[in-house]
């Protein structure tokens, strides 16, 4: 058997030289893309660099695409609504002009039956809009934890593109930062006030709203809005309300509350889960004492929702992460916060003091600051309503079953740092499965350069301290990925997703990393964590690279990271490998 290289990435040096670029074809600058779909269709997007037919083919699986849509003449933007399909199914899609398929990543699953209570996760982003090493690290955080179980339903909490939300911001720091979810995940999003700089509530114009294709009809549940500023839709047994808290009247009399009214008088689903951008409670970055839109929307918004039993409201503007205790009734500033507020004052975490048990219809929500997609900014964090307040990078996993709603928080290295359960009584709650667990790493990486590092421990009255970085849901660890350096070798090597000067650029990089780490060995010189942190850069580099054109080597180049690094960090398998 030959030798093999140590590679930090098993981009194998003189392999990479070898293949040459694709040839220049017409291709996708934004997607394709999921939106609206329910348990009878789905709406596909797409944006061509040059003008192009618009045809769409769908079927029951990625070689059985024996349906077919298609509008005549040539354009750049994209869209068609798949009709006529049955609830809770997968459907494959492909768009014929450029190639886009087949490909098993290209596909849907249509929404449960509304009432339905099976098992299903939603996704939460918020201010995640700059495509850069951190924002990639929590998606691809998010992709490792979902597994094999991912979210059928994402949803922003505004700020999608910094710093205006122009058309070009929106095509690089969006859908270029998630087009590998796109293509299968529906996003639900709403405007933050980046988002709206460059966009009008009102008229419903600009890049954010040219963009996203949003119920405005009641056509995915919930009462007609008029507006995609603003909206409603059902997924299973949960009803979701998006709203608009920067440019749309939070105000009493006007058309959002008359409508959101109207819209919660009318649902009957298990939970209600609302989000939008300024955070009611806060204390991070921003600080809703002192917000006009976080002080309008706890004052006028909140206690409507409330009143029909609201159970969980994500929001964003804040860059930290924060969550409260089960609540109710508090309106007023942070400092009017009392004992009576409090519905249970536990930290909700079925493996701490025990999930929060609401009666069916009864008082009490969790509220979420989840704005650290991109980055952290710290501030005091120490609002008397929550019980974690955590100033680092991640984003939000839910899971919905029976009566039963989990939350997970996920910093971007992978570690779960929350964990909340909210059981509704009145029905069978399911069984609690265990939760997924993160790759074990030699060390945790350490932020890119640049990035927030974590806020030192709060003094006593503060916020709750986060769970250690190790911290996961219960559940044995998976065993070990295997991994096969010489069939990565010869993914990477022929893959056309990178061209002959960016390989050789690469293979220069990792000459570099691969001698350090070797005089690493020989010397002991210099923090082992300088050389976790450029693998980790040299990772993510060659994954933002190649996501695009070959998820799947992408997808596998993520799920070997951590055997690659226990290669290069442990000095016995370094000098097996090493030629």
């Amino acid at each position: 058997m030959r030798a093999r290289r140590p590679i930090a990435l098993a981009l194998l040096l003189s392999g990479l030289a070898a293949a040459a670029c694709a040839p220049e074809t017409l291709d996708f600058e934004r997607g394709p893309y999921l939106q609206q779909v329910t348990p009878g269709g789905a709406t596909v997007r797409w944006r061509t660099t040059q003008p192009a037919p618009t045809r769409l083919l769908y079927g029951p699986a990625p070689d059985r695409l024996e349906a077919r849509l298609e509008r005549e003449g040539l354009r750049t933007e994209h869209e068609l609504r798949i009709e006529g399909l049955e609830p809770d199914r997968q459907t494959f899609y492909a768009v014929a002009e450029p190639v886009a398929g087949p490909d098993a990543e290209q596909s849907f699953r249509t929404a449960p039956p509304p009432g339905s209570r099976r098992r299903f996760r939603i996704w939460a982003v918020g201010d995640a809009g700059r495509d850069a090493p951190s924002s990639r690290a929590v998606r691809d955080a998010y992709r490792t934890f979902a597994g094999d179980l991912p979210a059928e339903v994402w949803i922003t909490l505004g700020d999608n593109a910094y710093e205006d939300g122009t058309d070009v911001q929106l095509t690089r720091h969006f859908f270029g930062l998630f087009r590998p979810i796109l293509r299968h995940t529906p996003v639900w999003p709403s405007p933050g006030n980046h988002d709206l700089h460059r966009a009008d509530s009102a008229t419903q114009t600009g890049p954010y709203f040219e963009a996203f294709t949003l119920p405005t009809r009641g056509e995915a549940g919930g009462e007609p809005s008029g507006t995609e500023a603003y909206y409603s839709f059902d997924h299973a047994n949960v009803h979701f309300v998006s709203l608009d808290s920067d440019e749309s009247s939070p105000e009493p009399g006007g058309a959002m509350l008359a409508w959101l009214e109207r819209d919660l008088a009318a649902n009957r689903q298990d939970f209600l889960v609302a989000y939008w951008h300024h955070p009611p409670y806060s204390k991070g970055s921003h600080d809703s004492d002192d917000g006009r839109y976080e002080t309008a929307m706890r004052r006028h918004v909140v206690p409507l929702l409330e009143r029909h039993g609201l159970d969980l409201q994500l929001a964003g503007h804040s860059h930290s992460y924060e969550r409260s205790f089960l609540i109710h009734g508090h309106h007023g500033p942070s400092g009017s916060f009392a004992a009576e507020h409090l519905v249970d004052g536990s930290d909700g975490d079925p493996d701490g003091d025990g999930a929060y048990r609401k009666p069916a219809g009864g008082p009490g929500a969790v509220y979420v600051v989840a704005g650290s997609a991109w980055e952290s900014r710290g501030g005091p964090l120490d609002h008397p309503a929550m019980a974690r307040s955590i100033d680092f990078e991640g984003s939000l996993v839910v899971e919905v079953e029976g009566l039963r709603l989990s939350a997970w928080w996920i910093d971007r290295t992978g570690a779960v740092r929350d964990r909340f359960e909210i059981r509704k009584q009145g029905g069978p709650a399911a069984p609690l499965p265990a939760g997924p667990t993160p790759p074990a790493a030699v060390e945790p990486p350490p932020p890119p350069p640049g990035a927030a590092t974590p806020a030192p421990p709060p003094p006593p009255g503060a916020a709750t301290p986060a769970p250690p970085p190790d911290a996961v849901p219960p559940g044995p660890a998976p065993a070990p990925a295997r991994l096969d350096l010489e069939g990565l070798e010869e993914r990477l090597a022929e893959t056309r997703a990178l061209g002959v000067l960016t390989k050789l650029a690469l293979k220069n990089e990792i000459d570099d990393l691969v001698g350090d780490v070797r005089r690493f060995h020989e010397q002991a010189r210099g923090p082992l964590g300088e050389l976790r942190e450029r693998f980790d850069l040299l990772v993510m580099k060659v994954m933002s690279l190649i996501q695009d054109d070959a998820p799947g080597l992408a997808d596998e180049i993520a799920r070997s990271r951590e055997a690659l690094w226990r290669l290069l960090a442990d000095p016995a398998e370094f000098a097996k490998l090493d030629t």
